[in-house]
C-alpha cells in the first residue's frame, strides 16, 4: 500500500527568515505538508495577539512528514502566538547537520527561547550549549539531548506506553478465553528509533508474562507497505490470529489493510474480532475507537509538548526560578492533567504519561486526536 502523505494549507501564514544556507519555513511548509488539510480559518481563538511585542520564540522541528509532528508544531505555534510573541520555525527534514545549522541561525535571532525537536540526540549538543551561553532558555521536546544543559525536556514514557498496549491485549484475551492464550502480533517499528525500541521492549515485557500466549514479533519499520506486507505474511502462514498490535498508528494503517485483505476487519462486536490496539491516539485511532475496530490506543499527546515547555520556560525560567526536578505538573485541560517533574542527566524533565483512549472514554473532548481535527481542521487527506 501506498504510504500516506499529509498535506496542510496554514491559514496563517508563517514568514521565516533564515540566513544563507539554512532551509526557511516557508520552503519547508511547501515541501513537506502536502499531505494535511487544513481548515482553520474560523477556529483559531487561541491566537489572541499577532504584534508579537513579547519578543520571538523558535522552534526547531525535524519533520512534517509525519502527521504527528504536524499537530505537534502547530501546537507550539499557536501557544507561541497565543502568549503574544513572534514565531518562527525551521524544519531539518530528519536531517542533523542541518538542524545543527539551523539552531545557531536561530541563536543570532536572539529570542526569548527556543523549542527543539531534536532529530538526532548527540548531534546537537554543542548547539544548544551555545545557545545556553548567549542566555537563551531551552526546550527539548519529544526526543532528548543526551549532554549539556537543558532548562526542560518534555518527554513520554515509550517503555510504558508498550506496557499499557500489552495489557490491554492480555486483558481482552482473558475475556475471550478465559485465560491468557491465543496468537497475539506486534508489527514492531524501526530500532534506529528509541521511541520504537522502547516500545518493544515494554510490550514484549509484559507479554513474557503469559507463557501461554503465542507471540510473533515481525518488523515493520514504521512503513505501512512494509508493516501490511508483513501481517499479511502471518497471516498466510499462521491463519487465524487473535491480537495484533503496532507502535504507531500511521504505520498500523498497513495492519488494517491487512486485515481488510483477508476479511478479518471486523468491529469488537461482530463475530471473528481480531484484537487492535495501536500507541499514539492520532485522529485514525479516534475514529477507529468510534467506530468499534480499535479495541484501544495508548496516546501520546502531541499537542503538549510545545506548550507544556513553553508554560514552563515562563513560569520558572522567565522568572528566575529553578525549574522542579520532583513533584507534579498539573494541567486540566489536557486529559492526563498530571505529569511527572524528574531529574535528567541534562536538567530538569517532565514526562507526559501516557493513558488509554477506548470506548469508556471516547467522548472526552480532550483527546489530541479530536482537537486537531475538530478545532483546528489539520485533517487527513
Amino acid at each position: 500500500m501506498k504510504k500516506k502523505l499529509f498535506s496542510i494549507v496554514l491559514c496563517l501564514v508563517m514568514v521565516v527568515s533564515m540566513l544563507t544556507g539554512c532551509k526557511s519555513t516557508k520552503d519547508n511548509t511547501n515541501n513537506n505538508t502536502n499531505d494535511v488539510k487544513d481548515d482553520t480559518a474560523s477556529v483559531t481563538p487561541d491566537v489572541a495577539k499577532e504584534d508579537g511585542d513579547k519578543g520571538l520564540i523558535v522552534y526547531s522541528q525535524k519533520t512534517l512528514d509525519h502527521y504527528f509532528h504536524v499537530a505537534l508544531q502547530e501546537s507550539v505555534k499557536r501557544a507561541a502566538e497565543s502568549r503574544g510573541y513572534k514565531f518562527e520555525v525551521a524544519v531539518c527534514d530528519f536531517d542533523s547537520a542541518l538542524q545543527t545549522q539551523q539552531v545557531q541561525t536561530f541563536i543570532a535571532k536572539n529570542p526569548v527561547a527556543m523549542i527543539i525537536n531534536p532529530v538526532d540526540s548527540d548531534s546537537l549538543i554543542d548547539s544548544t550549549a551555545d545557545a545556553v551561553a548567549a542566555g537563551i532558555p531551552i526546550g527539548v521536546v519529544d526526543n532528548k539531548i543526551t549532554g549539556g544543559k537543558i532548562d526542560i525536556t518534555v518527554t513520554f514514557n515509550n517503555e510504558l506506553a508498550g506496557e499499557m498496549a500489552a495489557q490491554e491485549i492480555i486483558d481482552r484475551l482473558i475475556v475471550k478465553y478465559g485465560e491468557a492464550k491465543g496468537k497475539v502480533v506486534n508489527v514492531y517499528g524501526a530500532m534506529s528509533s528509541e521511541a520504537w525500541r522502547l516500545r518493544k521492549e515494554g510490550f514484549e515485557k509484559v507479554m513474557a508474562n503469559y507463557p501461554s500466549v503465542d507471540y510473533i514479533a515481525v518488523p515493520g519499520e514504521g512503513d505501512q507497505g512494509i508493516t501490511q506486507e508483513a501481517l499479511t505474511n502471518v497471516i498466510a502462514t499462521q491463519g487465524t490470529i487473535d491480537a495484533v498490535h503496532c507502535p504507531s498508528d500511521s504505520p498500523g494503517l498497513g495492519l488494517i489493510e491487512a486485515l481488510k485483505i483477508a476479511d478479518m476487519w471486523k468491529t469488537t462486536k461482530e463475530e471473528g474480532h481480531v484484537i487492535f490496539v495501536t500507541i499514539d491516539g492520532e485522529p485514525v485511532a479516534v475514529k477507529n475507537v468510534e467506530d468499534g475496530y480499535f479495541d484501544a490506543s495508548i496516546v501520546q499527546d502531541a499537542l503538549a509538548y510545545g506548550p507544556v515547555a513553553l508554560d514552563i520556560i515562563e513560569q520558572y525560567v522567565l522568572t528566575g526560578k529553578d525549574v522542579p526536578i520532583d513533584g507534579e505538573y498539573v494541567n486540566e485541560d489536557y486529559y492526563w492533567q498530571k505529569a511527572t517533574f524528574q531529574q535528567s542527566d541534562v536538567g530538569a524533565a517532565l514526562i507526559i504519561p501516557p493513558y488509554v483512549m477506548d470506548s469508556s472514554n471516547i467522548d472526552d473532548n480532550r483527546h489530541w486526536g479530536k482537537i486537531a481535527v475538530n478545532e483546528w481542521g489539520l485533517t487527513y487527506k
